[in-house]
Formats: C-alpha cells, sequence, structure tokens
C-alpha cells in the first residue's frame, strides 16, 4: 500500500515564478497555497496524488502560470485546520473554475522551519 501524501497547490497567480516562490517564500518560511471561496468557507484542496493535482491545475488555473504543488506534514494540516480553513481530499481533479459562486484565492501557509520545496512543474 502506497503512502499517502499530502499535497497542496502552490498559488502563483501568474506573477510569481517558481524561483521567485522559492527564494522568497522558503527563506520566510511560508508559500502562497491555492484555496477556493464559497459563500463564507475558504476550502483547501488536498490531494494525495501528483498526478491529480496537476491534472486540477490544468482544470482550473490558467496555462501561462507557473505551476505546482508541495507536500505538506500533519503539522501543516493541523495549522490549516486551526486557521478555521476547510479541506477537501480530492480524488479526482474536479472542475471548479465554471461554478458561478467559487473565487479562487490563496491563503499563507506558515511554516516552522524552511519548507522542503519538493515542487513538481510541468
Amino acid at each position: 500500500k502506497m503512502l499517502m501524501s499530502n499535497i497542496v497547490i502552490v498559488y502563483t497567480d501568474g506573477e510569481m515564478k517558481a524561483n521567485d516562490i522559492k527564494r522568497e517564500c522558503c527563506s520566510g518560511k511560508w508559500i502562497p497555497i491555492f484555496c477556493y471561496r464559497q459563500a463564507l468557507k475558504t476550502t483547501i484542496p488536498l490531494f494525495s496524488d501528483q498526478g491529480i493535482a496537476l491534472n486540477f491545475i490544468k482544470r482550473n488555473l490558467p496555462r501561462h502560470w507557473d505551476r505546482g504543488g508541495t507536500i505538506i506534514t500533519d503539522k501543516d494540516i493541523e495549522f490549516i485546520e486551526n486557521k478555521g480553513w476547510e479541506i477537501r481530499r480530492m480524488d479526482y481533479p474536479n472542475k471548479l473554475k465554471d461554478l458561478p459562486d467559487v473565487k479562487f484565492d490563496f491563503e499563507i501557509l506558515e511554516f516552522d522551519e524552511s519548507p522542503d520545496f519538493k515542487i513538481q512543474y510541468q
């Protein structure tokens, strides 16, 4: 049985390039992670599989954006839950971008130590 990873999508908004994020965010011990807002709820999609995460990005985010994900720990998940954000495990790359009441955004995930920034860019 494969160990489940917890992968979140790193949000670049089309402005930041992968290297910028690596330089600025990792030294500052934070990264912008993709979320979506619906009504008053903030949801962080969580993927156990890199392929699903990348397909989710392809289906939902603009093509010219640098894209990738990073693996987070149980401690990071606790951080997310303490912020009151919902976690939605996705086993399928759902298409959310056409839903009328969904807004894409990001939240800042903070780390105790510099994140091991395993971003897989495609």
